[in-house]
């Protein structure tokens, strides 16, 4: 599972930074010939739509690092103390989501994040509020709404991935 998490999250960021990189192939003048055929005013606007898309995938995935880590460190905590820090430090690294502003080919995968992340959230509150008896069926609810959150993010990453592929 963790493999295929790790994939999700691997393989898009290696499309990303691959994907955008002229051929060695090329010679710096065919680029640069390439470049001067387009036209000027669909140059910009396509240009000003690729910064925002990459500023956007590039943010996301900054905050995916930080969401690994944050959930790594709730599955690695000891105690009922450390594991409140932690859960509170993975609900603020879900807070940061809401934050990024996606270009307008990305607002639908954006609303997918932003649900990804408001499910975790309430999977954090419930388990929050019933730590103290972690066999109870809210916090066993709170341990499956974080893993549910989780399926549904590599999801949306995939399709990020798919849509940076194309």
């Amino acid at each position: 599972m963790k493999a295929k998490k790790l994939a999700y999250v691997v393989l898009p960021i290696m499309l990303l930074g691959v994907g955008c990189e002229i051929s060695k192939d090329h010679s710096k003048e065919s680029a640069s010939q390439e470049t001067v055929s387009e036209t000027s005013t669909d140059s910009s606007k396509h240009k000003t739509l690729n910064d925002k898309s990459f500023t956007y995938t590039n943010s996301l995935f900054d905050l995916s690092d930080e969401l690994k880590k944050a959930t790594s460190a709730v599955y690695d905590a000891v105690g009922d103390d450390n594991y409140k820090i932690a859960l509170n430090d993975l609900k603020k690294v879900t807070l940061k989501f809401e934050d990024l502003e996606p270009s307008d080919d990305y607002k639908d995968i954006h609303e997918k994040v932003l649900q990804s992340m408001k499910t975790r959230r309430e999977g954090i509150e419930l388990m929050l509020s019933n730590i103290d008896d972690k066999t109870k069926s809210d916090f066993l609810r709170g341990l499956y709404l974080l893993g549910e959150a989780s399926d549904s993010y590599i999801d949306v990453i995939g399709e990020i991935a798919h849509k940076n592929k194309g």
